[in-house]
């Protein structure tokens, strides 16, 4: 058997042992790290969603302070005839409306949750030894001992309980999120409206 002859089996066997390893199972090990990296990236969308609702939260303290300056000052009001000063009432008393709501949907974003998942018609139960509420249910001694009995489909069957609860948690986030955006965007509109008022009236005179 000449050389190229002994690289193209060689080749060939690469070849199938590529096919065989993108098309098999995982193992219990692999199946295990992989999970804990998709619970990781869990947690970061959870951490990202906190900043998000935090810098929300800044936008939103800045707005509002400047409508609060704009509204109290006696000089601007001064500028509006009766119908200008009820259609700044009006929109000042809509933009109370929408801060207030943005506040509920920034605290439903921030908020902690539990969505615990129980598998249910699975080959292993889950072990209940990674989730905090669950550990603690256990004095420290049985905590222990059930580690020293847990078998690893258990505890992949426990981290696909836990994967899951986290992304219900973090959708649930998303879509307060979304909410909160929506509500900051009206908040910028109506203060813009507010500005533009006054600075119409305060023309004309």
């Amino acid at each position: 058997m000449n050389l190229q002859t002994v690289g193209a089996a060689t080749a060939s066997e690469k070849e199938r042992r590529k096919a065989l390893g993108e098309n098999r199972a995982l193992d219990p090990w692999e199946r295990y790290r992989v999970m804990n990296d998709a619970m990781d990236e869990a947690y970061e969308l959870t951490s990202i969603a906190s900043r998000e609702a935090r810098f929300a939260l800044v936008m939103m303290g800045g707005l509002n302070a400047g409508m609060f300056l704009a509204a109290t000052r006696g000089e601007l009001a001064a500028v509006l005839p009766s119908v200008g000063r009820w259609s700044a009432a009006a929109l000042v008393g809509s933009y109370g409306v929408v801060a207030v709501y943005c506040a509920l949907q920034a605290i439903e974003a921030l908020r902690p949750r539990k969505h615990l998942c129980r598998l249910e018609g699975v080959e292993f139960r889950p072990a209940q030894l990674r989730y905090f509420e669950d550990v603690i249910e256990r004095a420290p001694e049985e905590h222990w001992r059930a580690w020293q009995d847990v078998k690893l489909g258990e505890l992949n069957a426990d981290l696909a309980a836990q994967t899951h609860s986290v992304a219900r948690a973090n959708a649930a986030k998303r879509a307060a999120l979304r909410r909160l955006y929506v509500g900051i965007r009206a908040m910028v509109v109506l203060a813009a409206a507010f500005v533009t008022l006054l600075a119409f009236f305060a023309l004309l005179r």
